[in-house]
């Protein structure tokens, strides 16, 4: 994945309960034509069906307040604002086309993209969500309640689905840091300042790289 080092996945980032209730939902409300919620440029290579969006506003708020709340999710994206996520259907022969997403949805700056996958992914075939291309490309599929988060500006397609039924929430956040390389440059320090503390014995240099931390949020966060 060093091809695209601003992806990042977390693993069971909503509860199984969560889950459940989701999976519950999608088996009672209506689909419609996904292509409806397509750039006016990719419309044609967008085969899925979506679930209508006012009967699921209650679900995607409480996946939505899991996902802000998990810590490695809000110290990786930064998060400053998100639209309500799409819960979308691929049955067999639907997938999407290489495309880009629109760089503002529901009114705010798409700066990183998120896949939620909802479905097990023995219980269906092909499927997978393929982002980049050619030799930088990396096709994921990953188990039911796991998320790929990258940002919005990389061509990514959903390859046909030859088996069975994958279903999944996407959705769009604005970051308090638009740049993808400044976000991994705050990672890193983050991730490093932790590993040090966790040593013990270490207090200076902590805390020279959390004022460090510090001092370049303040510098790129809104700019």
């Amino acid at each position: 994945m060093s091809a695209l080092p601003s992806l990042f996945t977390i693993d069971g980032i909503i509860s199984p309960a969560t889950h459940a209730r989701v999976l519950r939902i999608a088996s009672e409300v209506e689909f419609i034509d996904g292509s409806c919620t397509a750039g006016r440029w990719d419309g044609h290579g967008k085969r899925n069906a979506q679930a209508r969006r006012e009967p699921i506003e209650p679900i995607c708020r409480a996946v939505m307040a899991e996902v802000m709340k998990n810590r490695s999710f809000a110290q990786r994206a930064l998060p400053h604002e998100a639209v309500q996520p799409i819960l979308n259907r691929y049955r067999v022969g639907d997938g999407y086309g290489l495309h880009e997403d629109s760089p503002i949805q529901s009114g705010i700056r798409a700066d990183l993209s998120f896949t939620l996958f909802l479905s097990d992914p023995e219980t269906y075939e092909g499927g997978q969500l393929v982002l980049g291309e050619g030799d930088a490309a990396v096709a994921i599929k990953l188990p039911a309640r796991s998320l790929v988060c990258y940002p919005s500006g990389t061509l990514h397609q959903v390859l046909p689905v030859s088996a069975g039924e994958r279903l999944a929430m996407v959705g769009w956040i604005q970051s308090i840091v638009r740049d993808p390389g400044l976000r991994q440059v705050l990672t890193d320090l983050r991730e490093t300042t932790d590993a040090l503390s966790e040593r013990g014995g270490l207090e200076r240099e902590v805390g020279a790289l959390s004022r460090a931390y510090g001092g370049l949020l303040r510098r790129w966060a809104f700019a």
